[in-house]
């Protein structure tokens, strides 16, 4: 079990460093099938356990959680993650303006948080939601960028990341042309 909490007194989590319990770099496939094992039975899950994870974006193992120890994060930093986990969900069952307004604002707030920035944070939405979010890890955010596989036509027409604190409405920005195949109309 990783260091989640000061004195390894654990006092709230938040759903996403849930998931980068079993999404880190070091981690073995069947590790990772037995933990997602142990939460599916504790939760009552009713999905299959993946047998593969090609392709799932991995944490920093030396910064796999999702808000910083007591004493080094803001009393509401957790809330907000919940909120952001909450609105995300929301957002991508039923994408509408309403919704991405409300996602944005935890967006922001979780992206500013210390210790977080654009890789950790759009990893933890994409892992909730594969076909409503894009992971802008640097690995990403090269091939995008960089590669000369997406059409330079389309690169010219997406935001510039400039920095490891994207705002949110930047990245809606990307993700509405990239994943959501469309010029965003916000």
């Amino acid at each position: 079990m990783p260091k989640l909490e000061k004195d390894y007194q654990i006092v709230d989590i938040d759903p996403f460093t849930v998931f980068g319990l079993f999404n880190k770099s070091s981690m073995k496939e069947a590790n990772r099938v037995k933990i997602i094992s142990a939460v599916k039975d504790l939760f009552g899950v009713a999905a299959p356990v993946p047998s593969s994870f090609a392709s799932i974006p991995v944490l920093n193992n030396q910064n796999a959680t999702f808000y910083y120890f007591i004493g080094e994060r803001k009393d509401g930093d957790i809330d907000e993650l919940w909120n952001l986990f909450e609105s995300a969900l929301a957002y991508a069952s039923s994408p509408v303006s309403d919704k991405r307004d409300v996602l944005s604002k935890y967006f922001d707030l979780a992206i500013n948080q210390k210790g977080n920035g654009n890789s950790k944070v759009t990893m933890g939405l994409f892992w909730i939601a594969p076909n409503a979010f894009l992971n802008l890890d640097q690995r990403n955010t090269w091939y995008i960028y960089e590669s000369g596989k997406v059409p330079s036509t389309l690169v010219k027409t997406l935001p510039k990341i400039d920095t490891n604190k994207i705002a949110a409405s930047k990245y809606f920005a990307i993700v509405e042309k990239l994943v959501r195949g469309k010029d965003a109309d916000y």
